[in-house]
């Protein structure tokens, strides 16, 4: 119900779980033009949280499929990819040996 209401509110948001490598700010910037926003909840989640979280990102997935070229993800997804890259070259990211 949350993500219908922020949907006709034109305030879709992907709720992100887990530590991020790319601060939701950084991708709020390439996630606009998509229409919806990063939100991240964290990595202590509970069973029905991560429930809840996993069924409002579906309804948003669901509308940013219908308003959103064909390869939207795919796109969206390369323009992540060249930020994780510049962190990597910047030493904010470091890799595993």
């Amino acid at each position: 119900m949350t993500a219908k209401i922020d949907i006709i509110n034109n305030e879709p948001k992907k709720i992100l779980v887990g530590e991020q490598i790319v601060y939701h700010t950084d991708l709020n910037k390439i996630s606009k033009p998509y229409g919806f926003e990063n939100i991240s909840f964290g990595c202590a989640v509970s069973l029905p949280e991560l429930n809840g979280i996993k069924s409002y990102n579906k309804v948003i997935n669901k509308h940013l499929n219908e308003i959103n070229k064909d390869n939207w993800r795919k796109e969206y997804q390369s323009k992540v990819d060249s930020i994780k890259k510049i962190k990597i070259r910047l030493g904010e990211i470091k890799l595993c040996d």
